[in-house]
C-alpha cells in the first residue's frame, strides 16, 4: 500500500478510536451523573432523618419539662422532615393528649399504628383515649393488644384488668390476674388491683392484707395507701387505719384534706378516743366547707352523745334539721338528745320521723328499740331490734342498699 493509502487508513483508524473514546467518555459521564444524583438524594434523606431525630429528641425533652406548646412545634418540625416515624406520631399524640386535643391526639396514635402495627405505645394510648371517652370495650381491646405486644410489662395487664372491673366483670379480672400471677407477684400495682377486687367482693380482711403487701412493695405510692386505709377501716382494723391515715396526712398536698381527716375522726371514734375525735370534728364543722357538711355534723353529734355533751348534741341536731330537713340524721340526733334528758315521748316522735325518712337505716331501728323499751312497749322494742340486726347483717354482707350514718 502506498504512503497516501496508509495515511488515509491511519486517519480513519484514529477517527474510529477517537469516536469510541468519545462515546465511552460520554457514557461514563452519563453514568456518573445518575449515580451522583441518587447518592445526593440518599444523603439528603439521611440528613433529614437525622435532623428529624434531633427535633424529636428536643420535642421529647420539652414535653417532659412541661413546655407543651414548644414540644408540639418541635415534633411538627420533626414530622415535616420525616413523616414515616411512628415514634414521632406517638409523641405528637401524647403532647396533644396533654393539651386536651383528644381527636387530633387519636389521629396521631392511629397513624403511628398504621406505620408500625407493633408499636405498643400507639395501642396503649388509644386505650387511654377510649377510656376517657367512656368506651370501655374499645379501651379494653387496645389494652389487650398492648398486653400482647409487650407481655413483660405489668402496666398493660393492670390497665386491661381495670377495664374488666369497670365492666363489672370481676371474675374476668381475677382470671386475668391469676394467669399472670407468677410473672408479677412482686409488682405493687398488681397487688393493688387484687386488693381492689377483694374490696368489691366484700372480702375486706383479704383486701387489707393484699393492699398492705402493695404498700410494702411501693411505700411512696399514695394511691395505694388510700386504698389501704379504706380497706383497713372496712375490715374494722381501726388502729391500723389510723396509722395509715396519719402518714397520708403528712404527705405533700394531703395536708388538710377533709376526706382523710373525716376518716381519721371515724377511726378515733371507733377506738374510743372520743376527746380527740370531738376536737377533730369541731375543727371540720367550723371550717367554711363544714357549715353544710351533713356527715361531719352527724359524727360530731354521735361523739357528743357518747361523751354526754348535751349542749353540742342539741346544736348538731338543730344544724342538721336546718340544712337537711328531709334526711334522717338530724331527727336521729334530736331523738338522742331527748333520750339523754329522759323525754321519752318527744324522743319517740323524733325517731319515728327518722325511720319514715330512712326506712332501711339500722341505727334508727336500734334507737327506737331502746326508746320503746323505756315506754314499756316490749313488743315494738323486740321487733325493732330484730330489724336493726337484719339490716346490719345486710350491710356487712354488702347486699343492702342502705345509708351508713
Amino acid at each position: 500500500m502506498n504512503r497516501s493509502g496508509r495515511t488515509a487508513q491511519f486517519s480513519f483508524a484514529c477517527r474510529v478510536t477517537l469516536t469510541a473514546a468519545a462515546v465511552l467518555a460520554l457514557a461514563g459521564c452519563a453514568g456518573h451523573g445518575a449515580y451522583t444524583k441518587e447518592h445526593a438524594e440518599r444523603s439528603k434523606m439521611r440528613q433529614n432523618a437525622l435532623k428529624s431525630e434531633i427535633q424529636a429528641q428536643m420535642a421529647n425533652q420539652q414535653y417532659l419539662a412541661g413546655d407543651l406548646e414548644k414540644a408540639l412545634k418541635s415534633v411538627d418540625n420533626a414530622l415535616d422532615m420525616n413523616k414515616e416515624s411512628p415514634e414521632s406520631h406517638v409523641l405528637r399524640g401524647r403532647i396533644l393528649l396533654e393539651l386536651g386535643s383528644l381527636e387530633l391526639s387519636r389521629q396521631a396514635f392511629v397513624q403511628a399504628a398504621k406505620l408500625n402495627p407493633k408499636n405498643v405505645d400507639a395501642a396503649y394510648f388509644q386505650g387511654i383515649l377510649s377510656e376517657r371517652a367512656g368506651k370501655i370495650d374499645d379501651a379494653f381491646s387496645h389494652y389487650e393488644q398492648a398486653m400482647k405486644l409487650d407481655p413483660a410489662n405489668p402496666q398493660y395487664v393492670i390497665a386491661a384488668g381495670e377495664m374488666l372491673i369497670q365492666r363489672k366483670d370481676t371474675e374476668g379480672a381475677k382470671a386475668l390476674l391469676a394467669s399472670r400471677g407468677t410473672d408479677f407477684a412482686q409488682n405493687a400495682g398488681f397487688r393493688q388491683m387484687q386488693g381492689q377486687i377483694a374490696m368489691l367482693e366484700n372480702r375486706h380482711a383479704d383486701a387489707a392484707d393484699l393492699l398492705l403487701e402493695a404498700r410494702l412493695l411501693s411505700p411512696d405510692d399514695l394511691n395505694i395507701q388510700e386504698d389501704l386505709a379504706r380497706a383497713q377501716m372496712s375490715a374494722k382494723r381501726f388502729a391500723d387505719a389510723q396509722l395509715t391515715l396519719q402518714q397520708l396526712l403528712k404527705a405533700k398536698n394531703n395536708e388538710g384534706r377533709r376526706d382523710l381527716r373525716m376518716s381519721q375522726a371515724r377511726c378515733l371514734m371507733a377506738l374510743d378516743r372520743l376527746g380527740e375525735a370531738r376536737t377533730a370534728l369541731l375543727a371540720l364543722t367550723n371550717e367554711p366547707e363544714g357549715v353544710n357538711d351533713i356527715q361531719s355534723w352527724f359524727d360530731l353529734g354521735q361523739v357528743c352523745v357518747r361523751m354526754g355533751d348535751q349542749h353540742r348534741v342539741r346544736i348538731a341536731s338543730a344544724r342538721l334539721v336546718a340544712i337537711a330537713p328531709d334526711r334522717s340524721e338530724g331527727h336521729l340526733l334530736r331523738a338522742m338528745h331527748h333520750r339523754m334528758n329522759q323525754q321519752w315521748q318527744p324522743a319517740m316522735d323524733a325517731v319515728n320521723h327518722a325511720v319514715k325518712l330512712s326506712p332501711n337505716d339500722p341505727t334508727a331501728y336500734s334507737l327506737r328499740s331502746l326508746i320503746a323499751q323505756q315506754l314499756g312497749n316490749t313488743e315494738q322494742s323486740q321487733q325493732d331490734l330484730a330489724r336493726a340486726i337484719e339490716l346490719s347483717n345486710q350491710i356487712d354482707a354488702g347486699i343492702a342498699n342502705v345509708p351508713t350514718p
